[in-house]
């Protein structure tokens, strides 16, 4: 797994790309609802990454304790 620092900044980069313009009903609550929403979507990206490599974890620990 390639070490991303800046996946926040990417991930907000890859979303002005690909959806240039957001409409929302009350601009005063844009940049709220943009920030929450990319905070959420990091925060399930990250628990899922969390998880997959636990899994990989004790698959490596439970192949060193029959070693032993």
């Amino acid at each position: 797994m390639p070490n991303i620092p800046d996946v926040f900044e990417k991930t907000v980069d890859d979303l002005i790309d690909h959806y240039q313009t957001f409409q929302f009903p009350c601009p005063e609550y844009k940049c709220d609802i943009l920030a929450f929403s990319i905070k959420y979507y990091l925060n399930m990206r990250m628990k899922q990454w969390s998880r997959n490599e636990n899994r990989e974890t004790i698959k490596t620990n439970a192949k060193k304790k029959k070693l032993l």
